[in-house]
């Protein structure tokens, strides 16, 4: 009987020892992940607000034909552009599936000059906004699962980039990718 309890416990404690690593093991890739977003995190939130809102001011000058302030507004753009451009290869592999996002809107005040204040550049804002909102929240769900985004919420930044680009530039939707914001 007493060997019985005896192997009882050692078989328990193999187990919570088995366990013990898989937890320990998963908390430390989980605050790996979490210490790689982190960093980017100010840079990639403020670019992405400012890409997105300069690129609304900027249409509400051209749209009232206001062209030195939408020069201006286009410039605070680019130079957001500029800073997604410089966070977008550092979060990459750490946010998969967000790439493809950074690059199209970090061409938004372009596109936005492209369309010169016609009602169909309001319709790209939209588009763009709904594409920003979609990748703070796979940032945000990253950040806190402490993993990369799920194939699920890349596909949905895929679907709305394609939704964005039907707004763009003719010569925006031929393009397969965006090319890379100049310096």
């Amino acid at each position: 009987m007493t060997l019985l309890a005896a192997l009882i416990a050692a078989i328990a404690a193999m187990g919570s020892l088995v366990v013990n690593v898989l937890v320990a093991g998963h908390r430390e890739r989980r605050d790996v992940h979490r210490k790689a977003v982190e960093k980017e995190l100010p840079d990639l939130a403020d670019a992405l607000h400012q890409v997105v809102a300069t690129s609304y001011t900027q249409h509400r000058q051209l749209s009232l034909a206001k062209t030195d302030s939408a020069a201006n507004w286009r410039k605070r753009g680019r130079d957001a552009a500029l800073l997604l451009g410089k966070v977008r290869p550092r979060v990459r592999y750490s946010l998969p599936g967000a790439d493809l996002g950074l690059r199209n809107l970090a061409r938004l005040p372009d596109w936005v000059a492209h369309h010169g204040g016609r009602p169909e550049g309001q319709a790209l804002l939209d588009q763009a906004d709904s594409l920003a909102t979609a990748l703070h929240e796979l940032i945000a769900q990253s950040w806190r699962d402490g993993q990369p985004p799920p194939a699920k919420q890349r596909r949905r930044i895929e679907t709305l980039v394609d939704n964005l680009r039907e707004y763009a530039t003719i010569g925006a939707r031929n393009q397969t990718i965006a090319e890379e914001p100049e310096e």
